[in-house]
């Protein structure tokens, strides 16, 4: 009644015909209705890091969190300076409040420390929240949105949640290919579902696409070469990894025993 009263309805009398005055009111409801949504975010959230903590997030952790009021309450916002602030602000709100995502990678390296297991859960729990805030917001299409989804399998397989975390990095590899980490995630988890032989093949895979030049996958290829018996893979691997200056202590230990459990 309200709206056709105020002329925002044209004259057919049974069905939604917008005039252009209507368009424009919807738009702005519309405007205003987002602003109100990142508006209330950035007032609610209230995540605060360690001086530690705060330190070891990337730049643009750091710089967007400052932008944000709850850096403005705790101090942090005074070691960025405002312009970088204010740009990663923008690119972290177009990306569905990535500093969700921040708190998030922050939570899953305090479960990784947590000392007890239910304290281990509830980190890795709420760190999927996190990100989760972040990933539901993002186009599929977005760096940001695979960055997203290889941090909540990262958390799911801090849970032993595998076949979950699974799902999570298989869309990344068909939507960004190019994303060796989740590889290399996906490799680990499968070993650590013991089975060797689906590692080994997303390590291969990940190791054709990083064209032979991540450190971390060949030195997993040489690991997971020794499991099977295969020295000599083992060992080349191992000369690539140390080319690239990887430690091989482990595989090195691992292949004398190899070697020595022959003789």
């Amino acid at each position: 009644m309200f709206v056709a009263r105020c002329g925002l309805l044209g004259k057919r009398r049974y069905g939604l015909v917008f005039t252009k005055k209507a368009k424009k009111a919807r738009l702005f409801i519309i405007g205003f209705f987002m602003c109100y949504v990142v508006i209330c975010d950035v007032a609610a959230f209230n995540f605060t890091p360690t001086e530690v903590e705060f330190v070891r997030w990337p730049h643009y952790c750091q710089a967007m969190y400052a932008h944000l009021d709850v850096a403005k309450r705790n101090g942090f916002w005074k070691r960025v300076p405002k312009s970088e602030a204010d740009t990663w602000f923008k690119i972290g709100d177009r990306n569905g409040g990535a500093w969700h995502y921040c708190a998030g990678i922050t939570h899953l390296d305090r479960a990784m420390a947590a000392a007890s297991s239910a304290k281990r859960e509830r980190l890795y729990r709420g760190a999927i929240a996190d990100v989760m805030f972040s990933y539901d917001r993002t186009e599929v299409s977005s760096p940001w949105w695979a960055m997203y989804s290889v941090a909540i399998a990262r958390a799911y397989r801090g849970l032993k949640e595998y076949d979950t975390a699974i799902r999570f990095l298989e869309e990344v590899i068909k939507h960004h290919p190019q994303r060796i980490n989740a590889y290399t995630l996906l490799g680990l988890i499968y070993k650590d579902k013991k089975d060797i032989v689906a590692a080994k093949k997303i390590f291969l895979q990940g190791n054709e696409i990083a064209d032979e030049k991540s450190s971390e996958i060949l030195y997993m290829l040489g690991l997971l070469s020794i499991d099977i018996g295969e020295v000599d893979e083992a060992k080349k691997y191992a000369d690539q990894a140390a080319k690239l200056g990887y430690p091989l202590t482990g595989l090195d230990r691992k292949i004398k025993k190899f070697e020595a459990s022959k003789k």
